[in-house]
């Protein structure tokens, strides 16, 4: 066997490598995101099952209001019928925010939508807008930075890189030992011929 195919025999392991590396990553950082969302999920229940019940708008995001583009709280902002803000304790630049007219009309049509959401430069939420029909009707928006998720995300890359160059490099001693193996056997026959 020459040096050429024992590499030749090693690169569908190197395919199969960077394949399960690029699989695991995807995965991975496909549950971290989702699990952002939900504390935001439950939470924006709770307001629609209070909000059914009666309880005013006003009444349900109390709070010191949250400027979203310095803090990484999660906030509250509720919507009437016609997409207006009646309360809420998240602020952006003194007023509250309004997501995209689509995020609206997702959550309207399906009852909810969750989306990343960049209101300003900079600003990246794990949003839930929720679409209630009873009494008057109305959206709940129910959001949290995603500043620690960026970060985790950050670190699973450099975990799923670290653990894919280190298999890489494995792989290669394995092969640099084979080659020399290979060369000293075929030495050491050749000597006896």
């Amino acid at each position: 066997m020459h040096t050429s195919q024992i590499f030749r025999a090693f690169a569908p392991f190197a395919i199969l490598i960077t394949l399960f590396s690029g699989l695991l990553y995807v995965v991975v950082r496909q549950d971290i995101r989702l699990a952002a969302d939900e504390p935001q999920v439950f939470i924006a229940q709770d307001i629609i099952t209070m909000l059914e019940e009666g309880a005013p708008p006003e009444q349900l995001s109390s709070g010191a209001g949250v400027e979203i583009n310095r803090s990484s709280s999660p906030f509250v902002v509720i919507y009437d019928a016609e997409r207006h803000a009646v309360s809420g304790n998240g602020v952006l630049y003194g007023k509250p925010p309004t997501p995209p007219r689509g995020v609206f009309d997702a959550a309207q049509a399906r009852g909810q939508d969750r989306v990343t959401w960049s209101p300003a430069p900079g600003l990246r939420f794990a949003m839930v807008l929720r679409y209630y029909e009873k009494p008057q009707g109305g959206y709940v928006l129910v959001a949290r930075s995603l500043g620690e998720t960026d970060y985790r995300l950050r670190v699973l890359c450099s975990q799923v890189a670290l653990g894919w160059a280190s298999m890489m490099l494995f792989m290669i001693a394995l092969q640099i030992f084979l080659v020399q193996k290979l060369k000293f056997t075929w030495c050491v026959g050749r000597k006896k011929g």
